[in-house]
């Protein structure tokens, strides 16, 4: 393989797909108090739930360093091989930003530095399709001109079971957190040109969204890309991952239905039992 393709680990891709493609990961940090812990490495999503329950506070999160990256880039650098990385949305993080830094700290080097303009499996889809280009033998500028053409057809949207994680990470007011308990709101939120966006407020028991949810998303299955979707949670306390999986799996559409789960980054800011449908447009 000519080109390595490189991620951050906000990407989320299954441990199955990394190995399958040889894809490389800079993981993102997550601050409890003043404790700074490698995101999936030294911190899991559920560890962090639990010290977020108990201290009702969130935790933060920062991008990988420009010496990580440098770290991570260097070795395929003096084998003289080109690497395409792909990035969280640049709106959301400086992981995008250091990853362009470090590529232009390191000299004749081939680094090309993607934007991902998602998050979560959403930036997944993007680096599964530059990992499967790279296979296929294509140079850097194709996977990029390729990737460039994907990116905006990327579609993730999330049901959230509460805005309690919201609230403490200051992203949603206490009291619209309040009122959206009280009234048992679940928030759709959609990944729109790299930002978060509130979306459909769907009322009900967490199951009942969960299945409307899934209902709109795959209303129109004649404009999706049938290659693969993927279905993803935080910390699934309901066992509702695979109620999904199986409304889609139903459908018998999608070649490949890949189950994820949300590393410490996502998790932070949505809490336990949050949800994502995320595929590919036509």
């Amino acid at each position: 393989m000519n080109v390595k393709i490189i991620a951050d680990s906000t990407c989320d891709l299954p441990e199955e797909l990394i190995k399958k493609y040889d894809i490389d990961i800079v993981n993102l940090y997550v601050m409890l108090d003043e404790v700074s812990y490698v995101d999936k490495l030294e911190m899991t999503p559920d560890r962090l739930i639990e010290w977020s329950n108990k201290t009702k506070k969130t935790p933060k999160t920062s991008a990988p360093t420009i010496e990580d990256y440098m770290n991570v880039f260097k070795p395929y650098v003096d084998k003289k091989q080109d690497v395409v990385f792909v990035s969280v949305s640049s709106v959301l993080s400086a992981t995008c930003q250091n990853a362009f830094f470090a590529s232009n700290t390191l000299e004749k080097a081939t680094i090309k530095v993607v934007d991902g303009k998602n998050v979560t499996t959403g930036t997944g889809c993007v680096v599964l399709k530059a990992a499967e280009l790279a296979q296929q033998g294509k140079s850097a500028d194709e996977i990029v001109e390729a990737l460039e053409e994907m990116i905006p057809k990327v579609k993730a949207s999330f049901i959230f079971d509460n805005l309690e994680f919201l609230k403490r990470g200051g992203r949603c007011s206490a009291l619209k957190a309040l009122s959206a308990s009280a009234l048992k709101i679940r928030p759709k939120v959609d990944v729109i040109d790299g930002e978060m966006i509130p979306g459909e407020k769907f009322r009900g028991s967490l199951e009942k969204v969960v299945a409307k949810f899934c209902d709109g998303m795959l209303e129109n299955l004649d404009e999706i890309d049938s290659e693969f979707v993927f279905v993803e949670e935080t910390q699934d306390n309901y066992g509702l991952v695979d109620v999904i999986y199986e409304k889609i799996k139903e459908k018998n559409y999608f070649k490949n239905i890949y189950k994820a789960k949300a590393g410490c980054i996502i998790t932070a800011h949505s809490g336990p039992n949050a949800y994502a449908i995320v595929y590919v447009k036509k």
